[in-house]
């Protein structure tokens, strides 16, 4: 299990129940972001927002034929009715399709690299001094 953000995904339940859908293929992509927005004036901090968000594109591939379904805002990613659901939706946007090119998937490795997260001294720090650094920044330029 893959622990991203707010929410944990275990991709091999989504690549075993893809099998047993009748999908060729499965590619996971997951975007996050995360936001820190700071509005002054006058040198006062007129208002602050802190955001994090997380999606994610599946693709699936059947029969030479591929899809994709854009997912955001998502509760829980291991519950099995909901797997199952996006999977259907999935393989029945593959089969309106009708184009005869052949479709393919990401042909990596056997084994997706690990990316390490990078680790901001930032974060130990208490909101209101990361503030006040960014009044002292603003008021140098």
């Amino acid at each position: 299990m893959i622990k991203k953000g707010e929410y944990a995904m275990n991709y091999q339940k989504w690549f075993q129940k893809s099998q047993l859908q009748g999908l060729d293929g499965l590619e996971i992509i997951i975007y996050e972001q995360r936001k820190f927005d700071i509005n002054l004036e006058d040198g006062n901090i007129e208002q602050f927002t802190a955001n994090h968000s997380t999606s994610y594109l599946i693709y699936g591939l059947c029969k030479n034929k591929k899809t994709s379904i854009y997912l955001e805002k998502i509760d829980d990613l291991d519950n099995d009715f909901f797997i199952d659901q996006v999977l259907k939706r999935l393989k029945k946007k593959i089969e309106i399709l009708n184009f005869n090119e052949k479709d393919f998937l990401f042909s990596g490795s056997q084994k997706y690299k690990t990316i390490l997260e990078k680790i901001s001294i930032l974060s130990q720090y208490l909101m209101i001094i990361k503030l006040n650094y960014c009044k002292n920044v603003i008021k140098v330029y």
